[in-house]
């Protein structure tokens, strides 16, 4: 993941009404430290928003997974060798 932007995952935010679970990102955050320790921030965008960004995105991944709002998205850095 990019270590030179401030937002390296981003979820979509919960629609107004609407109540994200906060195993949700607990979870994302549990994995995400095992690797990249040094992110901590995590940033949240409208829905509309998210799905603006989806469509320039590299790479898109579906997976069967059924989390409500588990929707990420990753921003990719150098990798180093």
């Amino acid at each position: 993941m990019d270590s030179y932007v401030d937002y390296p995952l981003i979820m979509m935010a919960p629609v107004e009404g609407d109540q994200l679970d906060e195993r949700v990102e607990a979870s994302y955050r549990e994995r995400i430290e095992k690797t990249h320790p040094h992110i901590t921030k995590i940033q949240t965008i409208n829905r509309m928003e998210f799905y603006r960004r989806t469509q320039s995105a590299a790479a898109v991944v579906m997976t069967g997974g059924t989390a409500k709002y588990g929707n990420i998205i990753l921003k990719k850095g150098v990798t180093p060798l």
